[in-house]
């Protein structure tokens, strides 16, 4: 039986400098065919010059891998990854960022997932991180550093009730997901009206309707540039509290389940933990209106003092 396209949908802008690397590390995967589907958003470097010259380059030594190129005025990664899925001809559908790397045995492992265990919709796999934060380059690997283990997951290769989880932490980097291509359809694509943290509502949309599996094992290294406490990190803190409010307000199943148990001691947290962080950023009326959110959930001493600390601006 012929092994199924995958297609590789990678969003550039401005990626002169890292293009060919990552390019290089999609023409490396040991498993055929595929498809790479680069979306360049508007770029005003030499991005578009390179890529077609790996048109013509590229395609002469690598058979089974075909790459095509499209142009869209800048708009942000979110229409470019949903530009390339409607375009994919595959049955399977990976997200490559323009400056990350992938394991050259990286799809071969994730579609023989697949295929042992066709209930799967969607699986992702470990990855590798180097930050650089203050000047200084920190490396870590995500499974090991979130503790996501076998009794997180609650499965050797199934994640357990995934939206629940989800709802703790955003376990899947965008660059180490494969989706069936069937599971996009209707709302289900990138929100493209979100700037941050639409790939977590993505998959906490999903995570309602499909199975999710995992590969145990670094696959993907990722760069993450990020300095520090930014204003994007503060945008990234209130985008995802507007993704888990949205999902509560729009879904009685899980107003349901947030009356009781576990799930609303969860959301009690999430209130408490965001009116910390934006305290400690000097956001204190931001963090003055979280704490009140956690203390409508469950009402503690901790809380309270917290929240009146924000009027005399103490952290």
């Amino acid at each position: 039986m012929p092994n199924s396209l995958v297609s590789v949908i990678i969003p550039v802008y401005n990626a002169e400098k890292f293009i060919i690397e990552t390019l290089d590390s999609v023409f490396a995967q040991t498993y055929r065919p595929i498809e790479i589907i680069v979306v360049d958003d508007g770029s005003t470097d030499k991005t578009a010059k390179i890529l077609k010259g790996c048109q013509t380059d590229k395609i002469n030594e690598s058979s089974g891998i075909n790459l095509t190129c499209m142009y869209q005025q800048n708009s942000g990664p979110s229409k470019a990854r949903n530009t390339g899925i409607k375009t994919a001809k595959g049955e399977y559908i990976a997200f490559l960022d323009a400056d990350d790397l992938w394991t050259k045995n990286k799809i071969e492992k994730q579609i023989e997932l697949f295929r042992e265990n066709p209930e799967i919709d969607i699986v992702f796999t470990d990855v590798k991180i180097t930050r650089l934060k203050e000047g200084k380059i920190q490396q870590f690997i995500m499974f090991q550093e979130q503790k996501l283990d076998r009794e997180f997951f609650g499965h050797d290769f199934i994640v357990m009730r995934p939206f629940e989880k989800l709802l703790k932490i955003n376990f899947m980097l965008t660059p180490s997901v494969v989706v069936r291509k069937s599971c996009f359809k209707g709302s289900i694509f990138f929100n493209e009206k979100r700037r941050y943290t639409e790939d977590w509502e993505l998959w906490l949309k999903m995570s309602l309707y499909f199975d999710f599996g995992y590969v145990n094992e670094v696959c993907v290294y990722v760069k993450d540039e990020g300095d520090g406490l930014s204003s994007n990190r503060l945008e990234m803190c209130l985008s995802s509290m507007d993704i888990m409010e949205s999902f509560i307000k729009e879904n009685e199943t899980i107003r349901l389940l947030l009356k009781n148990g576990p799930m609303s001691k969860l959301l009690k947290d999430k209130y408490k933990w965001t009116g910390y962080y934006l305290m400690a950023n000097k956001h204190y009326k931001l963090a003055r209106d979280f704490y009140k959110k956690s203390m409508r959930e469950t009402f503690d001493l901790k809380t309270i003092f917290y929240y009146f600390r924000t009027f005399f601006k103490v952290i």
